[in-house]
């Protein structure tokens, strides 16, 4: 790490509207590579102090070049354009703190995909899955996958399910079962020529 990098753990990989590349670290150390050079707390006045306590699982920008920061048990950061940094805690709400996903809808609130709810920190709400019946990581501590496939739709998986969510209005659009029932969805995704791939546990993909 004496080249900048703040950890040699990194989850994820982000790049902002201004070409900064924002890494996801294991020890929760905010810390961006932007023209040759990692910025961190210690180099950087804009990051300076602006840690989080806990690993970092997803970064997002929201139209006004704020960054947010998903986290495993330390909430959600917020970083705006002008340096200044908050936390915001999930503990009000009834759901585990685990965030698996920060995204945007077409209204541009900002939600936060946890385990068993998505909650909307603009609007200060919350959904919970089992609403709709649905067992999204109730079962066996199975993590909330999914991808963002417009600015209303949302591809979660549910074990053997794919689930689209409408994350506008908050509801159910469809829910398709896999042919094999003992496969467990990882991941969904959309395809340029509208496919649907799906990743699977320990047994490869689905088209």
């Amino acid at each position: 790490m004496s080249d900048g990098l703040a950890d040699n753990d990194i989850f994820e990989i982000f790049e902002d509207s201004k070409g900064r590349i924002w890494l996801s670290t294991y020890n929760g150390n905010l810390c961006y590579y932007y023209k040759g050079k990692f910025h961190n707390s210690t180099n950087d006045p804009y990051l300076s102090g602006n840690n989080l306590n806990s690993y970092i699982t997803s970064v997002f920008e929201d139209i006004n070049g704020g960054i947010w920061f998903g986290t495993y048990n330390d909430g959600v950061g917020y970083l705006n354009s002008n340096g200044k940094f908050n936390k915001i805690s999930l503990d009000k709400f009834d759901t585990p703190s685990t965030i698996f996903k920060i995204i945007s809808n077409n209204r541009n609130e900002i939600l936060a995909v946890t385990q068993e709810a998505i909650v909307n920190i603009t609007k200060n709400e919350i959904y919970h899955f089992e609403n709709e019946g649905l067992s999204i990581g109730k079962q066996n501590n199975n993590q909330v996958r999914g991808n963002l496939i417009d600015s209303c739709t949302f591809m979660l998986t549910e074990h053997g399910n794919l689930i689209k969510f409408d994350i506008c209005n908050f509801n159910i659009i469809s829910k398709t079962i896999l042919p094999e029932a003992d496969k467990t969805a990882v991941f969904a995704n959309i395809g340029s020529n509208k496919n649907l791939w799906v990743g699977l546990e320990n047994s490869g993909m689905l088209e």
